[in-house]
């Protein structure tokens, strides 16, 4: 596997968990998008997806962590990462656990409309890392894989099977059994999948 680097726009970031003081109130290390849940500490996004979309909107500049992402990473590419797999980032020991999916947010940065729409479809989202172990990671930081989930169920697989392939009864299958895949995500291709067996 291409050894990754973190470009982040932190020169030195202390990666922690979430901590949970109150139903209406969380406290973060640092300031992340989306994390609002346990299992979407951090944000990843692939720095080679950059180039595709300077393509989109020649017209815009795209610096480092554009799309909301906490770690632009090189590598690491959703067709290739699994869902549970864990990996070294700096001192901090980081597991996958999600694709990432856009929300207004994302809309507001870009000052339009259809980024959502054209992100999604792209299959260039991007994946969210839970937090194992904390640690300290600096630009430049090598990623190294750790543990590779038995499961073997990409990154990309979820986004296809949520995005258009959603009759897929194996790998609905295969997607419930992800222990590490959020259970929001796992209820929600149960559901599916139970409405497909049934109807057979």
């Amino acid at each position: 596997m291409e050894i990754a680097a973190f470009h982040g726009w932190y020169s030195l970031v202390v990666v922690k968990r979430i901590v949970i003081v109150a139903p209406e109130e969380k406290e973060y290390a640092t300031s992340v998008c989306d994390a609002s849940y346990i299992g979407k500490c951090w944000a990843a996004e692939r720095s080679d997806y950059y180039p595709f979309w300077k393509e989109q909107f020649p017209e815009m500049e795209l610096p480092w962590g554009m799309f909301g992402e906490n770690l632009t990473v090189a590598g690491l590419l959703d067709e290739t990462v699994h869902i549970g797999d864990q990996f070294q980032v700096g001192t901090a020991h980081l597991m996958v656990t999600q694709p990432r999916l856009p929300c207004y947010k994302l809309g507001l940065k870009f000052g339009r409309d259809d980024i959502l729409k054209r992100f999604l479809q792209s299959g260039l989202t991007g994946f969210y890392f839970e937090v194992l172990k904390e640690g300290e990671v600096a630009a430049g930081d090598p990623i190294s894989l750790l543990h590779r989930d038995e499961h073997q169920v990409k990154v990309a697989d979820i986004t296809r099977l949520y995005r258009q392939d959603k009759h897929n009864l194996d790998l609905l299958r295969r997607v419930v059994a992800v222990k590490a895949l959020p259970e929001e995500w796992r209820d929600y291709f149960q559901e599916r999948l139970v409405q497909l067996t049934s109807s057979t």
